[in-house]
């Protein structure tokens, strides 16, 4: 990184208090009124250097911290990235609310039973958190149906209530003959995503010198997809070697913890192909990122001074733990290094993070410990079963 400090300081810009006083008292000499009685202790001498002094520094400060950084996109922070942003057409992706189908199951199926508008449907403690999800109408369970589906929102928006399948399974609000609740596989309508952080619209900005060219390069279609919330420049992957034939291209999209609806992708894959937003001949497919299922066991031994509460709620923050590394749980509590395309997963590097962030955990010792290694592929847990 630039000391911008150290710039102004090579420019003859004083950027510390003795440098500013320091050429204050030449300035003085140079003009031939120099200040005899100096003494820290003299009010006058205070004063004046005060006068003359601080507003220096912080103007300096101003430039050093605030104006220098803000004239260069790597260094640029907050609003200034805001305004590179506009200088390309590009504006910051705002925070959205996930929206998906649960499942809701129930005992008897002899007659009406109504699920109101406002029903909440949670996780269990994940870390720490519950994220609820709230049901946006009513909907009823006819005579003869054991099973339904409801459209819920999630409270608050987020990437970290877009939980993988399963994790919704608890029906928080009052309400009798429900049997279960679930989120099943592509639950996920409309994923939830997180306002875009600095860095991800930097990285769209970089994308977008690139992506205005005449012809319709790599760079283009990542300028396009990245245009919806939730999807980064760094979560596109493109398979440009024809997979499918001459001119095609696939783009896979890696999302965490769940895949959203195909209904979701269809818009991109209309606005590419069926809008002609496409380079001439080209036949280009948006999907999810593809998935090869691995099975996990891990048996962990802990400090004997715990209690049997505090090894039971150890054991499950490990768990999460370890999916929040395979991108099935958030990574808000919890930061391990995770699963990517194109990336090496090794089991040596989890087991370190996990001794790092658990101070308790003795020994863990995995069923199966071959590193794991993709291309366009990332690997998912489809069973992971941890035992002390």
């Amino acid at each position: 990184m630039i000391d911008f400090k150290k710039v102004l300081a090579n420019s003859g810009i004083p950027t510390d208090e003795a440098a500013a006083t320091a050429l204050f008292r030449g300035m003085a000499h140079a003009e031939s009124s120099p200040f005899n009685n100096q003494s820290p202790y003299s009010p006058f001498w205070r004063l004046v250097s005060a006068f003359a002094v601080k507003p220096v520094l912080f103007l300096s400060d101003l430039l050093a911290n605030e104006v220098l950084p803000s004239l260069f996109l790597k260094t640029a922070a907050g609003q200034w990235v805001d305004l590179f942003a506009w200088q390309l057409g590009l504006e910051r992706k705002q925070s959205t609310k996930a929206i998906g189908r649960i499942t809701l199951s129930r005992y008897s199926k002899e007659s009406t039973l109504t699920v109101p508008k406002g029903t909440v449907i949670q996780s269990a403690s994940i870390g720490g958190d519950v994220f609820r999800l709230i049901t946006v109408s009513d909907i009823s369970f006819a005579p003869g149906d054991t099973e339904i589906q409801v459209l819920a929102e999630a409270e608050e928006p987020g990437t970290r209530y877009n939980l993988a399948n399963g994790f919704y399974a608890l029906i928080a609000t009052d309400l009798a003959g429900i049997a279960s609740v679930s989120n099943k596989a592509d639950w996920l309508v409309v994923p939830g995503t997180d306002i875009e952080g600095d860095t991800a619209l930097k990285a769209r900005c970089r994308n977008q010198f690139a992506a205005v060219n005449a012809w319709h390069i790599n760079q283009a279609y990542i300028g396009m997809v990245t245009q919806w919330a939730g999807v980064d420049v760094a979560d596109v992957f493109i398979d440009s070697n024809a997979p499918r034939g001459a001119g095609t291209a696939n783009i896979y999209i890696l999302f965490d913890q769940s895949e959203p609806a195909q209904t979701w992708l269809d818009e991109m894959n209309a606005f590419v192909m069926a809008q002609g937003n496409h380079g001439f001949s080209d036949d280009v497919v948006i999907a999810a990122i593809p998935y090869f299922d691995i099975e996990q066991s891990a048996k962990i031994e802990l400090s004997s001074s715990l209690d049997e509460t505090s090894k039971t709620r150890l054991l499950t923050d490990i768990e999460s733990f370890i999916r929040v590394a395979f991108r099935q749980l958030p990574n808000t509590t919890f930061k391990p290094t995770r699963t990517k395309p194109h990336k090496r997963f090794r089991w040596s590097k989890l087991i370190y993070e996990l001794h790092s962030t658990f101070g308790d955990l003795e020994s863990i010792d995995f069923s199966h410990d071959e590193d794991l290694s993709a291309q366009l592929a990332q690997p998912r847990l489809s069973k992971l079963v941890v035992t002390l």
